[in-house]
């Protein structure tokens, strides 16, 4: 006699798609991730009981918690703590998690191990459509290593790659980050970045140099005086005030980091900007700055008597004389 067929539960899957602002360019959209992800199921009689997207590129962010962490992170996608937190909330209500392929799921090996052995403490397992696993297998696991790790390999080696090419355009004189206080980013022909005066700020710039210079203000009545065109501080803090004043980008260099692979140590080389100090003024207030720093600065007070005060060094303790 035929012996009665066992009944299998048809398995619950959720679909999670990702894609960054590059992969959108280059086509790979949300929505071709949805249309796969629902063929991949249907051919498996899988049923779709929710889909969850995250869709910014790979940056740093801030999570729920106000903490900054890198986009890579499974903590700092709101799509992906939705899809645990529907997990959560439906103890059984789907066994597997489905995506494109591990480059989608996570760039980070660790972390994708991690957030890999906490679903299946749930009873739901990961599956990419286009790198499929059978994890009944034992041997297939060095599988998912390789789908893994080399999406972070890839990720390592454009980053030491960017790293390069930003050192290659330090050393050639080219700013290529934030413009400091007082410029401003401008591309040229060739769609590479270089900085120019800002026409509001730099004359700030200027005189905050030449009144540090001139030591007859304290820094922080300078920092308090410099007012923008829109009437608030110039620089709002006494930190940022003095990181401004020792920043040698206004004397037109740039600084080149240290490379320990090449054996290169940090300097600073003439950058393709403008200056907007020239180099009396600006080693006149690293003097001054230095003297803060060692505690000997006095307040100055300008007497028509004793112009110098303050301004002569003693040749051997370095201390500023007084009248």
């Amino acid at each position: 006699r035929a012996m009665p067929h066992a009944t299998t539960a048809r398995r619950r899957a959720i679909r999670y798609l990702r894609v960054s602002t590059d992969d959108q360019a280059r086509g790979y959209s949300l929505a071709d991730q949805g249309d796969l992800l629902q063929r991949w199921c249907a051919s498996r009689d899988v049923e779709v009981v929710a889909t969850f997207s995250d869709d910014e590129s790979a940056k740093t962010r801030t999570n729920a918690k106000g903490v900054a962490t890198l986009g890579e992170s499974f903590d700092a996608r709101p799509g992906w703590q939705e899809l645990e937190a529907w997990l959560r909330a439906h103890p059984g209500g789907a066994d597997l998690v489905v995506f494109k392929d591990y480059s989608r799921f996570s760039r980070d090996a660790t972390d994708a191990l991690v957030t890999i052995r906490r679903l299946e403490a749930m009873g739901v397992e990961v599956q990419a459509a286009e790198q499929p696993i059978d994890w009944a297998v034992p041997e297939q696991v060095p599988l998912v290593m390789l789908y893994i790790g080399m999406p972070e390999a890839e990720n390592r080696r454009r980053s030491l790659n960017i790293r390069r090419g930003v050192q290659r355009a330090h050393r050639e004189g080219r700013w290529v980050h934030t413009p400091p206080t007082g410029y401003t980013k401008r591309y040229d022909e060739r769609g590479k970045p270089y900085i120019v005066p800002d026409e509001a700020l730099a004359p700030l710039v200027r005189e905050a140099f030449a009144l540090a210079a001139a030591g007859h203000t304290s820094l922080d009545a300078i920092r308090k005086k410099l007012k923008r065109p829109s009437g608030r501080p110039f620089i709002q803090s006494r930190y940022r005030f003095g990181q401004l004043l020792r920043n040698r980008a206004y004397l037109g260099q740039v600084r080149v980091k240290a490379d320990k692979r090449e054996g290169r140590p940090e300097e600073w080389v003439e950058g393709l900007h403008e200056p907007l100090v020239d180099a009396d003024t600006f080693a006149r207030v690293q003097r001054r700055l230095d003297g803060n720093e060692r505690g000997r600065e006095r307040k100055s007070v300008f007497v028509d008597e004793l112009p110098l005060r303050g301004h002569i060094l003693c040749p051997r303790t370095g201390a500023r004389l007084t009248g």
